[in-house]
């Protein structure tokens, strides 16, 4: 959910200045930490904490702390830190969840959430506010000029 969120805060933004940048940065965020987990997945092959017969080796790096931790850090890359709180709040869940149920090593769940942030300082830039107008209005009268601006954001 934490993903979807930050995407709809990137497609929001898309919808009121031009060219989209924040969801490009959302994708490659994305792409960067989903290729970087399952590779290592991959060459690590860590033994997951939940099965004992040693079958299942993708333990390292949690794929779902990751996902988490991308989103909120995608926040507050972009966005700032106080629209990342509660989001980071719920990554840091997901990851304690993903040890309580025995699925995962804290070691996982901080390779997953490392990953995320490094992904999102390489591909998100902080979003440029910019003053362009909607709608422009002047007003010429009694020796004066006066130029009014209207923005949706």
């Amino acid at each position: 959910m934490i993903p979807t969120y930050a995407l709809g805060m990137a497609v929001s933004e898309h919808e009121f200045t031009s060219g989209g940048e924040g969801v490009a940065q959302f994708g490659m965020t994305m792409l960067s930490t989903a290729l970087t987990v399952h590779s290592l997945k991959k060459t690590t092959r860590q033994k997951r904490p939940d099965y004992d017969s040693g079958e299942a080796r993708d333990s390292f790096p949690s794929g779902h702390t990751a996902s988490a931790f991308a989103g909120a850090a995608f926040i507050h890359r972009r966005y700032g830190f106080s629209q990342a709180a509660v989001p980071y709040a719920l990554a840091a869940f997901v990851g304690y969840s993903r040890i309580q149920a025995g699925a995962h090593h804290p070691r996982d769940v901080a390779g997953g959430a490392l990953i995320a942030g490094f992904s999102t300082w390489l591909f998100v830039d902080e979003r440029q506010h910019t003053s362009a107008c909607n709608r422009i209005e002047t007003d010429f009268g009694d020796g004066r000029v006066q130029v009014s601006c209207s923005m949706r954001f």
